[in-house]
């Protein structure tokens, strides 16, 4: 097992020297190389007879792989075995060099539209997608091409839908990370993780916080992010998205953390004339239900909003149509 595990590390070193060019690559396509080596990376119970010489040889059957996946039919075979299955959970390494070197397969692979759908759909029993998780774990690492690896594969990753989703989702309570990996561009999805709004509702303010405590992170963050791009954010909101103002209406009400913030959300919006002519409908459909202030005070929202918010109101009013 000694010889048999310095052999396997002595060839897999020539092999991450000849695939760093396309003709040392191509003669490992279509002949069952990256089946091979991503048995090493899946089969634990086998690799574990190498011993000492075991993590050196997953570090560098990773690194082969990586560089087989630059070559696009080679991205093709990481693909089809579903490298990236067993890959991210070196991630979890405490080989700087490992982690790096499976960051780079799943930088890789999910540019492949099947590799997007295999780190954005692979769960644990919990629903929890857990290779996006580890890649955002991992983030709060310190070295500068781990990360860039770490941010592209998410960029690849929230290219499919369903991938942005969970992404902004699992980024929501993490501001510098949504704003460091999307920037003014996280506004789209927070928005549409944000439930649709219910015009059949006669009072869309009655709702449970404590059940709507995600709802409330992604109306702070999208806060947080307009408070740091004002123009860009509203570019994106007013472009991007589907009646933004109508996704952030209930949580105007005084009762709500942040409120503040979002009713200047909504003022930066209404910059927009569709953004402000909405608000205006909303305005003038709920806003005349009474809400309770901290100082056990009652008004309309109306009444509220004009001894608070004057320069929103005149906006809104202004709006035709």
């Amino acid at each position: 097992r000694e010889q048999s595990g310095k052999y396997l590390t002595y060839l897999l070193e020539c092999m991450a020297n000849t695939t760093m060019y396309d003709n040392g690559i191509e003669p490992l396509l279509g002949k069952g190389a990256v089946a091979c080596l991503n048995t090493i990376l899946k089969d634990e119970e086998q690799i574990q007879k190498l011993g000492v010489h075991k993590e050196k040889i997953q570090q560098l059957s990773l690194k082969v792989v990586g560089n087989i996946c630059l070559h696009s039919s080679g991205k093709e075979e990481a693909i089809n075995e579903k490298v990236i299955l067993y890959a991210w959970k070196f991630l979890s390494s405490d080989d700087l060099k490992t982690v790096f070197n499976a960051s780079h397969v799943l930088m890789c692979c999910t540019i492949h539209l099947d590799g997007k759908k295999q780190a954005t759909e692979h769960e644990d029993d919990k629903k929890n997608p857990i290779i996006i998780q580890k890649i955002i774990e991992k983030l709060y690492l310190k070295d500068e091409m781990l990360r860039e690896n770490l941010k592209t594969t998410l960029t690849n990753i929230s290219e499919l839908p369903a991938g942005f989703l969970k992404i902004t989702h699992e980024l929501a309570d993490k501001f510098d990370l949504i704003d460091e990996v999307f920037g003014s561009r996280g506004i789209k999805s927070l928005c549409e993780l944000l439930p649709k709004f219910d015009y059949n509702n006669s009072d869309p303010f009655n709702i449970n916080i404590k059940e709507n405590e995600n709802n409330i992170m992604y109306v702070h963050t999208i806060n947080k992010i307009f408070e740091k791009y004002k123009e860009k954010a509203t570019e994106v909101a007013t472009t991007e998205t589907i009646n933004f103002v109508e996704k952030m209406f209930t949580f105007i009400h005084p009762n709500f953390p942040t409120h503040k913030m979002t009713i200047e959300t909504i003022k930066e919006v209404c910059s927009d004339e569709y953004s402000a002519l909405l608000m205006k409908r909303l305005c003038n459909k709920y806003g005349e239900l009474y809400i309770t202030l901290d100082n056990e005070r009652s008004c309309t929202l109306n009444m509220y909003l004009y001894e608070n918010y004057k320069e929103l109101v005149e906006v809104i009013n202004k709006a035709e149509g």
